[in-house]
Order: C-alpha cells, then sequence, then structure tokens
C-alpha cells in the first residue's frame, strides 16, 4: 500500500487481547514469551461510548516485545465473555506466530506458565528445503500460540 503524498504512512501499533485475570496473562507473556510491560492503567465510563459499551470498568496492560505490543484487557464490568476456542477457520483473530530458536523448551516454558499444549499440535516439516519445526499452544486464556522454528516466511 502506498501513502498518499504528505500522509503519514499507516503503522500498527498494537492488538488488544480480552484476558481473565490481567496478573495471570501479564505473567505468561512477561515470563513464558518474554514481553517486557511498558504501560498500565485503568479506564472507565470516559471510554464505554468509544468500546460500544453501557458502562466499562477495565484495567490494561501493554506489553512490548521489539516493536511488536499486545494490549491485555481486563474487563471488571461489563464481565468478559468466553469464546477463544473457537474453531480456526472461524472469521476474525486466529492465532499470534512467534519465531524461537528452540520450540521445546518454549513449550516447556509456556507450560510452566499457565500455558497449555496439545503434543499432536508439534509438527516437523520441510518447506522450501528448510527443516522447520512448529507447535500451536494455548495461552492461559485459549488464546492461540504458534511457535517456529525457522527463518521467517514472508
Amino acid at each position: 500500500m502506498s501513502t498518499p503524498a504528505g500522509a503519514a504512512p499507516n503503522i500498527m501499533t498494537h492488538f488488544g487481547l480480552c484476558v481473565r485475570d490481567l496478573e495471570v496473562s501479564e505473567r505468561f507473556y512477561t515470563e513464558a514469551l518474554g514481553f517486557t510491560r511498558t504501560h498500565g492503567q485503568h479506564a472507565g465510563n470516559d471510554f464505554a461510548q468509544l468500546l460500544g459499551l453501557p458502562t466499562l470498568d477495565i484495567d490494561l496492560v501493554m506489553v512490548t516485545l521489539g516493536h511488536q505490543r499486545i494490549e491485555l484487557i481486563c474487563h471488571r464490568n461489563p464481565i468478559a465473555g468466553d469464546s477463544p476456542g473457537k474453531p480456526v477457520n472461524t472469521i476474525g483473530f486466529t492465532h499470534m506466530a512467534f519465531n524461537v530458536p528452540d520450540v521445546d523448551a518454549a513449550i516447556e516454558r509456556i507450560k510452566r506458565f499457565g500455558g497449555s499444549f496439545d503434543p499432536k499440535q508439534r509438527a516437523e516439516l520441510t518447506i522450501n528445503g528448510e527443516d522447520r519445526v512448529y507447535a500451536f499452544l494455548r495461552d492461559p486464556d485459549g488464546n492461540r500460540i504458534e511457535l517456529i522454528k525457522g527463518s521467517v516466511i514472508g
């Protein structure tokens, strides 16, 4: 996508992830995946209309890894509903991916900090002549995380 003359380029700054327990999720993303907490705040009814809710009481933490940022959002009121276990072929968010030097070590670290892993969701594949390792896991709220050992594609 080209940027019109005189316009600032579009930059993706972060994505938001609704979580059940802010402390558990912050610990998971910082300790298991290496993010750093870079911001935290409370938001109330000033943001309710903006977010399409009648009332709002949330706490949030921004975690950062390199140029990637995730806004972990915990809804106190209204309470968040469940839906992260939806099938991967459902429209919307499917997963976030991390390139790691050792998939198996990352799996153990993720499990230690509240993530879950089904051994059937680990594969060793050769793609474009490169031996690669893939694994899909879930964070403490059931959101899918992909781990990849191999060069970044795309």
